[in-house]
């Protein structure tokens, strides 16, 4: 069970990093890694609070929790940005490195989870996410 746990786990967090990664980098005019959707169009990533807001949702998030959480998926987020923007990096590299960004972020919250929210978020991490780059709710953004 572990064995699945870990890859799902680390799936979500690289889908979030990334995601948090490209809208920084948006926000602050960085577009060479702005994120383009399946027609060229560009796309907006969920902001930190907006990443928040769904976890908050999806696994019930106490007021405490979440501020405990929020410099986490700050971190994840900036972390995330340095590796994007590391351009000596290879492909296989910076897949490498956004992964053990994810997973550390994923060691820091899960403490932070009770037993039945870590059931939950491992729930949501086993489920099919199709448009990685979209909005938190499902739908994505129309182009600008």
């Amino acid at each position: 069970m572990n064995h699945f746990r870990l890859p799902a786990i680390a799936t979500m967090l690289m889908v979030a990093l990334t995601l948090l990664a490209q809208q920084t980098a948006t926000a602050r005019g960085y577009s060479e890694e702005q994120d383009q959707s399946q027609n060229g169009a560009p796309v907006a990533a969920p902001t930190i609070e907006q990443h928040l807001k769904l976890l908050s949702a999806k696994l019930d998030l106490t007021a405490e929790q979440q501020a405990k959480i929020r410099p986490i998926l700050q971190r994840m987020q900036d972390e995330s940005q340095n590796v994007m923007r590391d351009t000596s990096l290879s492909d296989q590299a910076r897949h490498d490195k956004m992964k053990s960004v994810r997973d550390q972020a994923d060691k820091r919250v899960r403490p932070i989870l009770d037993k039945e929210q870590k059931k939950k978020l491992d729930e949501l991490e086993q489920e099919p996410h199709p448009e990685p780059h979209g909005d938190v709710n499902g739908a994505t953004q129309p182009p600008q």
